[in-house]
């Protein structure tokens, strides 16, 4: 597997969290935890984590019912 096959595993299994558990991967890179973490997997995540941890705005951010 490379990394994009990966990258996009892990997309996919952020879409299938729930809100509370989107927000918690938000929140997670600004704690001392997260600093550490995204120093052990270095700058070639950061796109990818980036990517997760933005919430959506405007009608992307609509429930769907």
């Amino acid at each position: 597997m490379n990394f994009e096959e990966y990258a996009s595993q892990v997309a996919a299994r952020y879409a299938a969290l729930d809100d509370k558990e989107k927000e918690q991967v938000r929140r997670f890179k600004e704690t001392k935890n997260g600093q550490v973490m995204m120093d052990l997997l270095g700058p070639e995540f950061m796109p990818l984590f980036n990517r997760l941890a933005t919430p959506k705005k405007g009608l992307a951010a609509r429930d769907k019912k």
